[in-house]
């Protein structure tokens, strides 16, 4: 009797398998195209990769940072609102939309570490254009003067009858304003090419050139290793905030005042249509997609709304930023890639763990919506139409504008005003008061007190230290659901369809996420503003926010877009059971079954041989 050559119905058809996975995967080189020397042949594995790869996130993510740290001055420098600085931070969203699909396809059929490098490179090409506004239109000098000699007249607005109207001197300006807002567009477009190669690219070649087990540690990592680019990003900004925009000219005026510019300088078919139907990635794309809506939202507009909230300087608002939110998030992120790695949680406790986590972060955004501070009237504000009307029978017949900002303090502490001259004064006069040069206006006809003093009017409020305290926690424990959030987006799919999901979650999250929340967050900055600029005729950035209509719109909308997030958790939970080899290697899996046929095989044909 000739025994049965072939496996039982319930076995798995290996060579089905490995004609998907290759079981036998050839030995990576390292070299530059043809150029493969043996001494460069010992760099070929995945932590000298992983080196290069963490190098380059770092440059790669100090852009959008750094950007975000300048947003208010470079607002102030081209004299442009929120609505623009938004179009801005899009651009980079709208080249990943279209660009996306096509790293993911092509991840899987061309050599992604060449794709990875041709992205860096267009990112180092793209920071070269965004300063390049400085280099071809100069510093701003229509606030201070052309000939680099400043005189305290030209330092400040005051009443006079004979001030000439602006609007006479209106003829070319304003004509910087969009060509350097195109070149930043442009810039920023660029850059969102590059970084969706790194974004696409890089964790799903982690994740095929590790073991399961190991992947947790390599991915956290990484994406601990990319927050160092946010700090040094906003660590840059703050340092170079603190220079005038010409380091070479000494304006006479602080880093404190409004005017202060600083240096800003087929089968792919079938692939989706496994993807569509799977509704793990569905649940987890949409968490995703509706949380970082929410934090990237905030994290844009957190500068700015400490400075407006909390009159920080943009550089401390910058730094405070970047040092609180990236060394929070860098621990949370590095110690939930080793939690799971000691613990290995199945894809239930898993996501279950990352809902509670995330939860909490949210809880944080709540909380901190309550930490208010006590605010100073300011001269014109009507309380009841939220509004401020600068101009009244005091100032009339002084000319006054509203194209620079120049806030001064009654006497009393008890009111701001906009400028000397909206406060009526028309006599000024420098004095030494403990070691500090103090400059006071006189004979102010809107000040009952006829006395004001430069800046705006202190005031007693201890909760900043608290708001920053409690965003750090908040992060950092969100923060630690990160890594496990990457490998259940990475688990939730084939292997063969990773790359493409990539990229195709890339597209999804442009579209739906990215692309609306500068615009969103834009706009809520702009329905806070009290008082805007204004240059012949026309309506430039924000110099007063209405501050605690600031804070409760920034806060309830931010808390209202995480916890959308937090419900498709629930989503993520129930569906988690899809997921079947989080951290078993599926290789080893069909090469220990292709090794088991291929000994049953043998063993058949030498009954078969010694039967005959």
């Amino acid at each position: 009797m000739e025994p049965d050559l072939h496996l039982s119905r319930n076995s798995i058809d290996c060579e089905e398998i490995l004609n998907e996975i290759e079981c036998e995967k050839t030995k990576p080189e390292c070299g530059i195209f043809n150029f493969k020397p043996k001494w460069m042949q010992k760099f070929a594995n995945p932590k000298v990769f992983l080196l290069n790869l963490a190098i380059v996130s770092i440059l790669q993510g100090s852009y959008l940072p750094y950007l975000v740290g300048c947003l208010t001055t470079l607002e102030k420098r081209f004299e442009y609102d929120g609505k623009l600085t938004g179009f801005i931070l899009i651009a980079d969203n709208l080249s990943s939309l279209f660009i996306s699909p096509i790293f993911g396809y092509l991840g899987s059929r061309v050599n992604r570490a060449r794709l990875l490098a041709s992205g860096m490179i267009i990112v180092a090409f793209s920071l070269f254009l965004t300063a390049s506004p400085f280099f071809i239109y100069g510093p701003a000098i229509d606030l201070l003067s052309k000939n680099k000699t400043f005189t305290r007249k030209m330092s400040f607005e005051t009443c006079t009858e004979q001030r000439i109207s602006d609007n006479n001197n209106c003829n070319g300006e304003g004509s910087t304003v969009w060509p350097a807002f195109a070149l930043i567009w442009f810039a920023s477009f660029l850059n969102g090419v590059g970084y969706t190669a790194f974004y696409t690219l890089s964790f799903p070649f982690i994740d095929d050139n590790v073991s399961k087990q190991n992947a947790p540690v390599y991915i956290s990592t990484i994406s601990t290793i990319r927050l160092l680019g946010p700090s040094f990003g906003f660590f840059c900004s703050s340092l170079c905030l603190k220079l005038y925009e010409n380091p070479w000219m000494s304006p006479p005026i602080d880093i404190q005042d409004p005017r202060w510019i600083g240096s800003w300088w087929l089968e792919v078919k079938k692939a989706l249509v496994r993807m569509i139907k799977n509704p793990l990635l569905f649940c987890n794309t949409l968490s995703n997609c509706f949380r970082w809506m929410a934090y990237g939202g905030y994290y844009i507009t957190q500068p700015k709304y400490m400075e407006a909230y909390y009159r920080q300087s943009a550089s401390s608002a910058s730094f405070v930023t970047g040092s609180s939110s990236v060394i929070s998030m860098a621990i949370g992120i590095m110690g939930g890639g080793l939690l799971i790695r000691w613990f290995k949680p199945n894809p239930k406790k898993l996501t279950a763990t990352i809902f509670c986590l995330e939860l909490v972060g949210n809880i944080s955004i709540f909380y901190v919506m309550f930490l208010g501070c006590p605010q100073t009237d300011f001269y014109g504000y009507q309380a009841r139409e939220a509004k401020v009307l600068l101009n009244s029978e005091c100032n009339f017949n002084c000319n006054c504008t509203q194209k620079i900002y120049q806030p001064f303090c009654e006497a009393d502490g008890s009111r701001n005003f906009f400028s000397p001259c909206h406060a009526g004064c028309s006599a000024f006069d420098d004095s030494i008061i403990d070691n500090y040069n103090v400059t006071r206006f006189s004979n102010c006809s809107c000040s009952s007190s006829q006395t004001i003093s430069k800046g705006v009017c202190p005031t007693d409020c201890n909760s900043f230290l608290s708001y920053v305290i409690i965003l750090s926690l908040g992060k950092f424990i969100g923060s630690l659901a990160r890594s496990g959030n990457i490998l259940i987006e990475l688990r939730s799919v084939e292997q063969r369809d990773k790359n493409l999901m990539m990229g195709v979650i890339e597209t999804f999250l442009s579209l739906f996420c990215f692309i609306p929340y500068p615009l969103i967050y834009g706009a809520i900055a702009d329905t806070s503003c009290l008082i805007w600029e204004e240059n012949c005729d026309k309506k430039g950035n924000c110099w007063v926010y209405d501050n605690d209509k600031f804070r409760y719109n920034l806060h309830s909308i931010t808390f209202a877009l995480a916890c959308l997030g937090s419900c498709f958790d629930v989503g993520t939970i129930f569906f988690s059971k899809r997921i079947k080899d989080l951290y078993d290697d599926g290789n080893k899996v069909v090469c220990e079954l292709k090794t088991l046929q291929e000994k049953k095989s043998e063993e058949a044909e030498s009954l078969v041989t010694n039967h005959k």
